[in-house]
């Protein structure tokens, strides 16, 4: 009985030992995301810290942002990140963090300064959401939004196109819609106004340069949808098609001897392990996409299918080494370390574990000449039972030059890659062995943090905030030690997404308390200690008031001594060659705390149309009530003033207790209601406004809501958006050829 127990025990072992693989192959929470955020733009003073730590310190661009990761932008500095499907711009002196980035959720935390939103595509489960002192806004559509912190926690947002809703303590929300300008006090949304939009800024100005951008980019028309980095290839390199590969990019700006991964660094990022840093402006997209092949006695990028998502990458390569190797090299600093990019046909094995799905996706959105079968085959018989790989046959390891060897301490250390290469000979790289992946343990400078030309003491008064946020946010990274330690203790391996949250929520504790307060409780959640708080009684926002007339104050005070202008970017200048001198940003410790105005409002403001108080058991079924209708007076419509050259001068308001004679002669405009706007036309302009140059609207997919047909005017002439349409993509523009 004692043996048939013993053999039962024994069966059931090794069944639970063959099955595991497969268990683990199945689960998802292995897989990291299948975009990132890329530093793709910065000027001035753009400071940087990374995930778990307060070193603050610069990086370059194409730099890769995990969640945790912050930027601090100084007096004279902006900066822009790519998501693929939206863009992040940031001006001067704002403080913004990513809070959680995965394939459906970006949650930013902006807690000063001013951001610029564009969501270019939205799915059905896509959600963009960004958290203030005052409230969180998620954007309901593709569209175009700014969004104002000002120094006492106030919160403006401005909708261009599209579509969103706030969130605020006690449950509260408003919808908003595109056209108007909201400005929030409070975290309860008590404190509510709505204007029209005021003219462009200098800010606006360089978001709608930007954006124009890479709407007109060439490279759009051969590369996949939301695929980071295709912009910058323009004016860098040339297009050709081929029988074999069909559209491969030339670059043109290279040195004699080039090859591809050898002008920049390394670095670490979670949880995706050694990533690829290059120095090139271009040098993003043909790094992290696609394949590199030696064609006609050049170097071609081959971009991958142009219909699917592409699949993020940190770096395309494979590895070489092995004992002859180190030996026949002899080198110093922890032995050698080479590498070489991958070929079209080459089977790219991610250093991280992830399951065949993902494995699949990473490689066939990637290439274009390359069997299915094959890659499935490798993930099966090698990836999956961690074989090695050594008979490869790399197509680019017999180019000449290909290979880039450095010193350990220069890979590990984040140093540049350029001027430490070691020439290897020929008959030392044909006793080598290729490698799909390597080991190395990353160290504190593996996170590529350089340091800034005066020693930075960051305050962190500004990250400090409280914010309010509607999606729950993930714990807080760890430090640096303690993922390094975990890497370490699985000899160099990268820590997989649901590795990485367990070692967070064991350091959690000995975090700081978070500062982030949920809008409204999860679905499911237990209930709390304390009794909720008192249904908030919402009376919706007071009708639009006019814009302010000339140009918006940029939010903080600057001394009249650096009170300029800040560059908009040319179209084929890019990047920080010429960048301004940097400045000590003054969310640093021991600088001033400026002040930031925001618009002026007229000395009058309108009263809101009475409404009845709602029921609090009605209220906490819905914060927002919406305003009772309001009939308008029949008039005759008079024709629209031609557009001026000159903004109209400010709106003169009489005291309340006297009659407003233009009012009795033209009725206010009163806002839409707050409710759910329905996605169809445009909303309704009003009847006379000052002439401004408005924001250009790129978005294909954005909507606006349409107000109810008893209240539809004649549309007005057609006039430029935000700006003076020098920045603006033409409709055609939008499409690919």
């Amino acid at each position: 009985m004692f043996i048939r127990s013993k053999l039962r025990t024994s069966i059931v072992l090794a069944i639970l030992i063959a099955v595991a693989p497969t268990a683990w192959a199945q689960d998802p929470s292995y897989d990291p995301p299948d975009r990132v955020a890329r530093l793709s733009y910065q000027v001035g003073d753009v400071e940087f810290a990374p995930a778990g730590g307060d070193e603050w310190g610069l990086v370059d661009i194409n730099r890769v942002l995990m969640a945790g990761d912050r930027l601090g932008n100084g007096d004279d500095a902006r900066a822009e990140l790519e998501l693929g499907a939206a863009a992040v711009r940031l001006d001067r002196d704002s403080a913004l963090s990513l809070v959680n980035l995965d394939d459906a959720v970006a949650q930013f935390e902006l807690s000063a300064g001013t951001m610029d939103l564009r969501v270019r595509r939205l799915g059905r489960a896509d959600t963009y959401e960004v958290d203030t002192p005052t409230l969180a806004f998620v954007a309901a559509s593709a569209g175009n939004y700014r969004i104002d912190v000002g120094d006492d926690g106030s919160t403006r947002i401005t909708v261009y196109s599209g579509a969103g809703t706030v969130y605020g303590d006690g449950g509260v929300s408003e919808e908003l819609q595109a056209g108007y300008t909201y400005q929030f006090g409070d975290s309860q949304l008590q404190s509510a106004d709505a204007y029209e939009i005021a003219p462009a800024d200098a800010f606006d100005r360089f978001c709608a340069a930007r954006e124009a951008r890479y709407q007109r980019a060439l490279a759009r028309r051969y590369t996949a949808p939301d695929m980071i980095g295709v912009a910058d290839l323009d004016g860098y390199g040339q297009w050709a098609q081929t029988a074999e590969y069909g559209a491969v990019w030339y670059p043109t700006d290279i040195p004699q001897g080039w090859a591809p991964y050898r002008a920049g660094h390394w670095i670490w990022v979670d949880p995706w392990g050694w990533t690829w840093v290059d120095n090139a402006a271009w040098g993003f997209a043909p790094f992290h996409y696609g394949r590199w092949a030696w064609i006609g006695g050049r170097w071609g990028w081959i971009p991958g299918p142009a219909t699917a998502r592409p699949v993020y990458a940190p770096a395309l390569v494979a590895f070489v080494g092995g004992g002859n190797f180190s030996l026949s090299l002899n080198l110093g600093g922890g032995g050698p370390v080479g590498w070489f990019a991958l070929g079209p046909r080459d089977v790219y094995q991610p250093p991280y574990r992830v399951t065949q799905n993902y494995f699949t996706n990473v490689n066939v959105t990637n290439v274009k000449v390359i069997n299915t079968t094959i890659i499935n085959n490798v993930y099966v018989n090698n990836y999956n039972n961690a074989r090695p790989t050594t008979t490869i046959n790399y197509a680019n390891m017999k180019v000449a030059g290909a290979v880039t060897v450095v010193p350990r301490n220069v890979f590990t250390g984040a140093r540049p890659v350029a001027a430490a290469a070691i020439a290897v000979k020929p008959e030392q790289l044909a006793r080598v062995s290729a490698m799909p992946a390597i080991r190395i343990a990353p160290v504190a400078s593996s996170l590529g943090v350089a340091a800034a030309a005066r020693p930075p003491r960051p305050a962190l008064h500004a990250f400090a905030r409280p914010v309010v946020a509607r999606t729950p946010p993930p714990p807080p990274a760890a430090p640096f030690k303690a993922r390094a330690a975990a890497i370490a203790g699985q000899g160099g391996a990268p820590l997989a997404p649901i590795e990485l949250r367990q070692v967070d929520q064991r350091h959690a504790v000995e975090q700081p308390a978070p500062r982030i307060r949920l809008a409204a409780p999860m679905r499911g959640a237990a209930a709390p200690a304390s009794p909720p708080p008192a249904p908030v009684l919402r009376r919706g926002l007071p009708p639009p008031k006019p814009p302010v007339t000339g140009e918006r104050a940029l939010p903080p005070a600057r001394p009249a001594a650096i009170d300029r202008p800040l560059p908009v970017p040319a179209e084929a200048a890019d990047g920080a060659a010429n960048a301004p001198q940097r400045r000590n940003p003054p969310w640093r410790e021991g600088a001033p705390t400026p002040t930031r105005p925001m618009p002026a409002r007229p000395a009058t403001p309108m009263t809101p149309p009475a409404r009845p108080e709602a029921a609090p058991e009605a209220a906490s079924r819905r914060p927002s009530l919406p305003p009772p209708r309001v009939e308008r007076p029949q008039r005759e419509q008079a024709p629209l003033p031609a557009a001026q050259t000159t903004p109209a001068p400010p709106i003169r308001r009489a005291p309340v207790s006297a009659p407003a004679p233009q009012r009795e002669q033209r009725p206010p405009v009163v806002a839409p209601p707050m409710a759910s706007p329905r996605p169809a036309s445009r909303p309704v302009a009003p009847v006379e406004r000052a002439p401004a140059a408005v924001r250009p609207a790129v978005e294909r997919e954005a909507t606006a809501p349409r107000q109810p047909a008893a209240e539809r005017r004649p549309a007005p002439p057609a006039q430029s958006h935000k700006d003076d349409g020098k920045h603006a993509a033409s409709d055609a523009g939008d499409e690919r050829r």
